[in-house]
């Protein structure tokens, strides 16, 4: 018998018992593999390499943009949230966006993991863009492994 989407949507949704969802995710390991703050000052553009993660990035303060490769920039502000497939590089900035080797001027900056909460279990690093930044974003690499073999991203 032949699969067919258009049935299955038509199916009730089947919700798991509180038992199967606490064994499903008590299998589930996830794993910060890089966390920074970003910070950007208005006429600059931090560019991030490519990362074998999945990243996830969250916009804390300000307004500003970003690109993913050479796909058109994409508004931020407070509270954005964006995900980006493991292996694409992408910038960020405030103000207007200007294509890759534009007037913007770039730099990228790492403290020292000595500055780090004590106990924290993955160093968070600071990238700094210009000396007065006015946009604050978190971003994240992770990887998320189900059972001991499936990387779900």
């Amino acid at each position: 018998m032949a699969f067919d989407p258009q049935s299955s949507l038509d199916q009730p949704l089947v919700r798991p018992s509180a038992e199967v969802l606490n064994r499903l995710l008590s299998t589930l390991e996830v794993k910060v593999v890089w966390l920074s703050e970003c910070l950007v000052t208005p006429g600059w553009r931090m560019e991030l390499p490519a990362h074998a993660a999945l990243g996830i990035h969250y916009t804390l303060m300000g307004e500003g943009w970003t690109e993913f490769e050479n796909e058109p920039a994409i508004p931020i502000r407070p509270h954005t949230l964006a995900v980006l497939p493991p292996g694409r590089r992408f910038s960020l900035g405030v103000g207007d966006a200007s294509p890759l080797g534009g007037a913007l001027l770039v730099q990228d900056y790492r403290q020292s993991d000595a500055q780090n909460a004590p106990g924290a279990p993955v160093p968070v690093h600071r990238r700094l863009a210009g000396a007065a930044p006015q946009l604050i974003v978190i971003c994240g690499y992770f990887e998320a492994v189900f059972g001991a073999t499936i990387d779900l991203f």
